[in-house]
């Protein structure tokens, strides 16, 4: 684990980047020694003037070799900045469900006006029990998707008139996002007039 405080990539004017390319990097725990989970959030790219950068795996290595993994919300851009999280095909982000306290966590992203966040996935994986969260109070949200060796899984999808997915399709067709639900909540999905693109491959 990363100890006891939240981790931020670029803050408050000063921008930062984050390359995790091999290995596994626990923010949190799933024990804070008393039996409950240790939460704590990855914020990349908060308040105006910053830009942050999580780059997770370089396309060289096994799947699932580069592992971020935490017991809270990622957000990406937020309070005016602006943040990318690039995945690559041995990328690996997984958001756990906190059992112990019976919470589940958000990948955020565009928290807040004037937060621009993006997520760029080609191949790789999203694995959480919680919420994605696209655009909040008119700050600008993109998901693209490259190819279809992509996974996302999310307990459900909410997403504003001012956010946009992009489907870039390969010869096997495009990533599928699976919402997986929840066994107590029927229809665990909520939308706004969210838009969404699909290109085709150019070969």
């Amino acid at each position: 684990g990363t100890g006891n405080k939240d981790m931020t990539v670029g803050n408050s004017g000063g921008d930062g980047t984050l390359n995790l390319n091999d290995g596994v990097m626990e923010l949190g725990g799933n024990n804070d020694g008393a039996g409950l989970e240790l939460r704590r959030t990855l914020q990349i790219g908060q308040n105006g003037g910053t830009q942050g950068e999580f780059n997770l795996g370089d396309g060289l290595g096994a799947a699932g070799t580069a592992s971020f993994e935490t017991w809270s919300t990622v957000a990406i851009g937020g309070n005016s900045g602006d943040g990318v999280l690039n995945i690559k095909s041995d990328g690996l982000l997984r958001i756990n469900y906190a059992d112990a306290l019976a919470l589940s966590s958000q990948l955020n992203i565009a928290p807040g006006g004037g937060a621009v966040g993006v997520i760029n996935q080609q191949g790789g994986t999203i694995d959480m029990d919680g919420l994605l969260q696209m655009g909040t109070n008119t700050a600008q949200a993109q998901y693209n998707l490259t190819g279809s060796t992509g996974t996302v899984n999310v307990r459900a999808i909410s997403a504003s008139s001012t956010s946009t997915f992009t489907f870039n399709l390969d010869a096997g067709g495009a990533t599928k996002i699976t919402v997986e639900g929840n066994v107590n909540t029927a229809g665990d999905v909520t939308a706004g007039s969210v838009s969404s693109t699909v290109n085709s491959r150019s070969d």
